[in-house]
């Protein structure tokens, strides 16, 4: 058997190789599909939030113009007085700040206008008679009075003069059935800045048989101040473009040194100075997102056609840096990549180390001489394999929570981590989001270089879990944890069952509410009873692991409220798993609740030195059997 593994066992090891390479190769392609995905469905949804915004902003206007205008269109414009109209438009124009204007008027000369005064915070209104001849009706309260006030022409601002005299430029095909039409950007007629206006017609009755037009319009500034609250992402750029897709309405929202735009400017795309939205108007050739690289970073960028009205639309223009939400993907990504190569590193390092021993033993049959010689190479390989392990054990090191973290958000508690080899298959997790602290102890298939592969895949699922998806419950994090744990073993082309067995907390650092889920791992609570007396609380865990199991459930969520003094115990089954004491028996549960029970008096800051001393007075000489996680927290 020897001899065939000596002869056979290098080129097994190649062909085992060869078939790691594909299968990496295939489940690096898979990420990558992965990472597409979640991006075009990242800039889906954004995309979505910009739709029903700006619906928020234009749908309300323009339902409540068509609202007034069907009500107006029952009756004869000519017959209705001025104080019947102003009730009908002054609740529209007050009712809707963005509204600088709402006009009426018929083709006869008709003309009755209410124009919000920002500086003095109240309305002009004016009415012009059929005949187009002054007197002018002017009103200047801002309330709801009825009695309109017959002002001189003198008494009146000049401006507004100027306004009354202006007529605004109409579409040449003006619809004739109570339909919204939105005219592009403009000087508006009724404050003289840039703006856009809304309009509908309809038919008046009476013999003359003129045309109505209800209008109302809207200032850029209130355009720009709605663009500037929308976040498409942390570090994501944003603009609206007219109708011609060129011209820019209202400020861009971006954090590039991009040029400033006044509101009162009508300004071209390619004038802005930011050259990641200048890109994306220029290459999109459709509606779906679509990515490139500039600046050394990944961007993903879309154009969405936002449809005001038959003939006019808006296009929302959006840019978005890769880093801003497959930040935690790409880094999973290096880290399996790198996982390979090392492990790939050490099969290469086995295989030659056999190759080499296989020289040593010809050697030694013809030379006694070389042992000395071949002993030293043998030894310096094994302290090369001893390297990469220990490197392994950084990369795994460098995921744990470190110690200043646990200090910051912890300060009255203690982590006892003991791996059974170089590299463990436990590990603990913690994460703070706000005011929500998440606190895990977590055993992982196996020990050792597998234990710790399969311990790296499950910690990047909990961050993203809590970072990316923003999960808040236990449970919740656990189903989903699970099925991303699934989801990476099932590319494998033989069925993997390895995960975890976890006691997973969330604790609202304000309020002292806590909710907890186990699979597998419990949660041990020592409280307080009298002042002297400790009661042991136990939640029990769900029986089955993080992992693809026979009969797989949700997992139930605990919700516990905490009280000052309590400590609470998160572990592994490592510590009372351990062979030892003078019958060289399993430590169990019951003496590792006992033994808890005799340290409620004491401080945090000892126990885990008690704790520690306690497990290796149990060992002994014994070989440790497995890795040994253990985390104590008081609540404060």
């Amino acid at each position: 058997m020897n001899k065939l593994f000596d002869k056979y066992g290098k080129n097994l090891a190649l062909i085992v190789l060869v078939l790691s390479l594909l299968i990496m190769s295939y489940i690096i392609y898979e990420l990558a599909m992965t990472k597409r995905n979640i991006a075009t469905n990242y800039v889906a949804n954004v995309k979505e939030q910009i739709h029903h915004e700006l619906d928020k902003f234009f749908v309300p206007i323009s339902t409540q113009l068509k609202t007034t205008a069907q009500q107006l269109s029952l009756r004869n414009i000519h017959d209705l007085e001025p104080r019947k109209i102003k009730r009908l438009l002054l609740p529209v124009i007050d009712n809707y700040p963005q509204i600088s204007s709402i006009s009426l008027e018929t083709e006869g000369g008709f003309d009755f206008d209410i124009i919000r005064n920002n500086k003095q915070e109240n309305y002009f209104i004016r009415y012009i008679d059929s005949s187009g001849l002054k007197p002018i009706f002017a009103e200047s309260n801002f309330n709801y009075k009825l009695n309109d006030v017959k002002l001189d022409t003198n008494q009146v601002k000049e401006e507004f003069i100027i306004a009354a005299t202006t007529k605004r430029k109409l579409p040449e095909n003006k619809s004739n059935d109570l339909t919204i039409q939105w005219l592009d950007p403009d000087f508006l007629t009724s404050t003289n800045k840039l703006g856009v206006t809304a309009l509908i017609f309809w038919p008046n009755g009476g013999p003359k048989k003129e045309r109505v037009m209800l209008a109302v319009d809207i200032e850029l500034k209130h355009i720009t101040s709605f663009v500037q609250k929308i976040v498409p992402s942390p570090n994501g750029h944003l603009m609206l473009l007219s109708n011609d897709r060129e011209t820019v309405i209202g400020k861009p929202r971006t954090l590039s040194k991009a040029r400033e735009i006044e509101d009162n400017t009508l300004m071209n795309f390619t004038e802005i100075g930011n050259e990641y939205l200048k890109y994306v108007v220029l290459e999109a050739q459709h509606e779906r997102p679509f990515s490139w690289r500039m600046n050394g970073s990944k961007w993903w960028g879309a154009i969405q056609a936002i449809n005001l009205s038959k003939t006019n639309q808006l296009y929302v223009v959006s840019s978005l840096p890769e880093k801003d939400f497959l930040k935690e993907i790409n880094e999973a990504q290096q880290l399996l990549i790198g996982g390979f190569f090392g492990i790939s590193l050490l099969t290469l390092l086995i295989v030659r180390s056999h190759t080499v021993q296989r020289k040593q033993k010809q050697i030694l049959i013809e030379k006694n001489a070389e042992i000395v010689k071949q002993s030293n190479i043998i030894e310096k390989k094994n302290e090369e394999i001893l390297a990469s392990i220990n490197y392994a054990k950084r990369i795994q090191q460098a995921i744990l929570p470190p110690s200043k973290l646990i200090n910051e958000v912890l300060p009255s508690s203690f982590v006892l981590y003991l791996p059974k080899d170089i590299v463990a298959g436990d590990f603990y997790w913690i994460e703070k989001v706000e005011d929500k602290l998440f606190v895990a102890a977590a055993d992982c298939t196996g020990h050792g270089v597998p234990g710790a592969m399969v311990s790296v895949l499950c910690h990047n699922a909990l961050s993203r879990c809590v970072r990316e998806l923003k999960l808040t419950s236990p449970a919740a994090i656990l189903d989903k944890t699970r099925a991303i744990v699934i989801d990476e073993f099932s590319q494998s082309i033989e069925q993997v069952n390895d995960g975890m067995d976890i006691s997973l907390i969330t604790i609202n650092m304000q309020t002292n509410k806590a909710q907890w889920a186990g699979a597998n791992c419990p949660l041990w609570i020592m409280r307080q009873k009298n002042n002297d007396e400790h009661n042991l609380l136990v939640l029990k865990p769900d029986k089955q692991p993080v992992a693809n199991f026979v009969s797989m459930e949700p997992f139930t969520n605990h919700e516990v409220t905490l009280q000052k003094g309590d400590k609470l115990y998160l572990f592994s089954d490592g510590f009372q798993d351990q062979f030892g004491g003078e019958n060289n028996k399993k430590y169990k549960v019951g003496r590792l609740k006992k033994y808890i029970s005799s340290l409620s008096s004491k401080p945090m800051s000892a126990q885990k030195e008690l704790f520690e001393r306690e497990f290796y007075s149990w060992k002994g000489e014994l070989e440790q059997i497995d890795d040994v996680c253990l985390i104590g927290i008081e609540i404060e």
